[in-house]
């Protein structure tokens, strides 16, 4: 019971029982229990507050004003076992705060996984959720998603997956593969003023000057992902119901 209690504590948590505890009747009680977790080198504790003294450390740049000296040498020295002794003003978080350091540390991350399968082109990292036009219904959210995906319901990538299983790899209109990118910008099949508006978004949203200059890959597509103009754009070739597209796969054995 207490390592499924452990995994459900988040940042949050221990922000707020540090800059906000002082209410809270138990507060004594459980910073006692994680301080001994982490002497004890508990291992899901441990990681947890590291992830506390990580995002500190990068309040502290933007915030120095909330960290008192105490503060800023337990930071430095990395003295995990004495963060009950940080300031309630040093754990103050807003909502948006966390938000932008989520965002920064998935950016960071993502940056890393490019130059270690060696590619240079970079997703960039959005906490945002994909504005999904309100009453849109399951099957039509499910396969909008799938379009910003890179493994998706489409005949092109399944029939990678398994030629076997899925031998079709051409799309309806019978004149390239089935992907997300050819639906949207190249389809003969799809209006095409949607078409131009789709391309349009896509270039704006790439930042790049012309259509020749978009890279064809779902990295272009995800990043026009929060583009509620372009999501409403793609929603709408979907309801038109112009090509059958797959709800889902069953992959039998």
């Amino acid at each position: 019971m207490v390592l499924k209690l452990l995994l459900l504590i988040s940042i949050k948590h221990y922000l707020k029982s540090l800059g906000h505890g002082q209410t809270l009747g138990y507060k004594d009680i459980y910073l006692e229990f994680l301080r001994n977790q982490v002497e004890q080198k508990n291992p899901i504790v441990l990681n947890q507050v590291k992830d506390v003294f990580k995002f500190l450390n990068w309040k502290i740049v933007e915030y120095s004003e909330a960290f008192t000296r105490a503060d800023r040498s337990i930071l430095e020295k990395r003295e995990f076992s004495r963060f009950c002794e940080l300031s309630a003003s040093s754990c103050l978080y807003s909502k948006a705060l966390i938000k932008r350091f989520t965002t920064t540390i998935w950016q960071e991350k993502l940056e890393v996984l490019a130059k270690l399968s060696a590619t240079e082109r970079v997703p960039k990292a959005n906490c945002d959720p994909i504005p999904i036009r309100k009453g849109t219904n399951r099957d039509t959210e499910v396969i909008l998603l799938s379009f910003f995906y890179k493994n998706n319901l489409l005949n092109s990538f399944l029939h990678r997956y398994s030629a076997t299983k899925f031998p079709e790899f051409l799309c309806q209109c019978r004149e390239a593969e089935q992907d997300a990118f050819h639906i949207l910008t190249d389809c003969p099949l799809v209006n095409p003023d949607l078409r131009e508006g789709l391309i349009d978004r896509l270039i704006v949203g790439n930042q790049v000057k012309e259509e020749d200059d978009l890279v064809h890959d779902h990295l272009t597509l995800l990043s026009c992902s929060r583009d509620n103009v372009f999501v409403d754009m793609i929603t709408d070739l979907i309801e038109s119901n112009v090509l059958i597209l797959r709800r889902k796969i069953v992959l039998k054995r």
